[in-house]
């Protein structure tokens, strides 16, 4: 059974099967302080095989969600697990934290890529790969052993051939470079998790699927199309006190976001840059991103109907939303001598038509 952690045993021919001809082993401290454990991981300075790792484990194989049964929610995951539980209850599928268990993954971002620099920056536990650059690499000596104790003589001793160490903020916190015995690291260093390795693997093999968890989330029966009752609720709550405030959070994930575009910037008109008042709710903070609604709080009516129009997303009910809106935001000035007739333009008036099956 494997346990969730991205600190796994390296796998080399799955490197070389993944691209990576020369690969080096570095150690990693996985806390602070002086008794912490190292762990190896893998750097490269080809960044095409790096970056083809993520593709693998951040590309979506399969929406078909009936053929799956048990999932694997990748480190980092910018959802909560028991959301996710909840929307794969549905489906009859259960969550797993042994990957070797697991028929797929679940992925939520375009990147798993973290960046650390120099020597300020601690590595990432929970990142499944790490772009290094400009950094440097601690190497077995006397006064790094004295300096750096047991658990770094430990790991020269019992990995000779490797015996080189990330240094980043978690050991800067104890030791500057002027105490240690040190190489310069790669400028650009791609560093790829045991974990990472052997799940991209797995996909490459088509032996694990790879399932987007908005994917998960729009199936769940708990998603619902914003309307203007609902819109009316939520405002409602917005305005009322800070326990209906927290209830809002709960129903703001629940939006489909994808549908009914004009009550969507309406919405944004509400809340667009409040995602501070659910500052410990991953799920408030996932479903702001994966809306847009920031975007479209920027936008005015017109803009809105702009933005709509080339999204390809904009029809007749949107428009009668939004067009009166614009209406009300035109300013004419000099109404003693003249009057004045407000048209929609002829290119517009098509989204004022009624279909013909209506």
């Amino acid at each position: 059974m494997a346990k969730k952690t991205i600190f796994q045993d390296i796998d080399d021919n799955a490197a070389k099967r993944l691209g990576i001809e020369e690969g080096v082993y570095y150690g990693v401290y996985s806390t602070s302080g002086p008794f912490a454990d190292i762990y190896d991981i893998l750097g490269t300075e080809d960044d095409s095989a790096f970056y083809h790792i993520n593709d693998l484990l951040t590309t979506e194989t399969t929406n078909n969600l009936t053929t799956l049964n048990k999932g694997f929610i990748l480190p980092g995951s910018s959802v909560s697990a028991d959301r996710i539980k909840e929307a794969c209850k549905e489906h009859s599928i259960t969550l797993t934290n042994d990957y070797e268990a697991a028929d797929f993954i679940i992925s939520g971002c375009e990147t798993l890529i973290s960046d650390i620099t120099g020597t300020s920056d601690n590595f990432s536990v929970r990142s499944l790969l790490t772009h290094f650059t400009n950094g440097y690499v601690l190497i077995p000596s006397e006064d790094n052993d004295d300096h750096l104790g047991r658990k770094f003589v430990e790991y020269c001793q019992n990995t000779p051939e490797l015996s080189r160490v990330i240094y980043d903020g978690r050991i800067a916190e104890y030791h500057s470079l002027s105490q240690l015995d040190y190489d310069s690291g790669p400028f650009d260093n791609y560093l790829i998790s045991g974990l990472a390795l052997n799940l991209a693997d797995l996909v490459r093999n088509e032996e694990l699927a790879v399932v987007d968890v908005d994917t998960i989330l729009s199936s769940s029966s708990n998603v619902q199309v914003l309307t203007t009752e609902l819109l009316a609720t939520m405002t409602n709550m917005w305005e009322a006190n800070s326990e209906d405030r927290e209830i809002l959070g709960s129903l703001l994930c629940t939006i489909d976001h994808t549908k009914t575009p004009a009550l969507m910037w309406q919405l944004s008109q509400l809340l667009g840059n409040q995602e501070y008042q659910w500052s410990r709710n991953k799920d408030v903070k996932y479903w702001y991103n994966v809306s847009d609604i920031n975007e479209l709080a920027q936008l005015n009516a017109e803009q809105a109907i702009e933005h709509f129009i080339s999204k390809e997303v904009m029809d007749r009910d949107n428009f009668k939303i939004l067009e009166p809106i614009c209406r009300e935001q035109i300013y004419i000035s000099n109404r003693e001598l003249y009057s004045f007739t407000v048209q929609v333009k002829p290119e517009y008036r098509k989204y004022l038509k009624k279909e013909n099956n209506e």
